[in-house]
């Protein structure tokens, strides 16, 4: 399975969105709900190289929203990955 998003008319996989990495899919669980798991190995790996600052304007906005994502705990996600990142 692969996360597909449609942005401004154009679609992208996950792997090019924000340089999030093929497995980004793997993170939904960990930022849908008011008390998510943690993420998954897969998930932090996936985030890793992301374009932080790129996630960010996404989070700051409502465009996630419609996937059923929390917005707050997707800002919390790097951190509980251990990875360094702008604070949102």
């Amino acid at each position: 399975m692969s996360l597909i998003i449609s942005h401004h008319g154009k679609v992208v996989s996950a792997a090019s969105f924000c340089k999030v990495g093929d497995d980004g899919q793997d993170c939904l669980s960990a930022v849908r709900g008011s008390n998510p798991p943690p993420p998954t190995a897969k998930c932090c790996n996936a985030i890793r190289d992301a374009n932080m600052k790129c996630l960010c304007s996404y989070l700051s906005s409502s465009f996630f929203c419609i996937f059923g994502i929390n917005t707050n705990e997707g800002k919390k996600l790097p951190g509980k990955c251990g990875i360094a990142g702008p604070t949102c």
